[in-house]
């Protein structure tokens, strides 16, 4: 039996994560992607946006190991997302 090309590393909570974790396994040289990304279609986008299924971020199979033990330990605060996308937001605000 053959596998498959792409395995799923992990399912995010949000778009957000997603991102941040196909940055860290391509940082990494891990070619990653997040599922659906090239997708138009308008219900699969609006799910998406109300965050109502997770988000799939896809690696090659051969790299799925090596993707696995690279986001292991990485757990990314929802709140500490916010605060640094609204300080980018407003560069004027003060700095902790």
């Amino acid at each position: 039996m053959s596998q498959p090309l792409m395995s799923v590393v992990r399912t995010a909570n949000s778009p957000d994560q997603a991102k941040m974790f196909v940055a860290l396994l391509q940082a990494d040289g891990i070619p990653a992607h997040v599922d659906g990304d090239g997708l138009v279609d308008e219900f699969v986008t609006s799910r998406r946006m109300m965050n109502l299924t997770g988000v799939k971020v896809l690696v090659p199979t051969a790299s799925l190991e090596r993707a696995r033990d690279l986001l292991a330990p990485v757990e990314i605060d929802a709140a500490e997302l916010e605060r640094q996308a609204l300080e980018a937001e407003d560069p004027e605000s003060p700095r902790p």
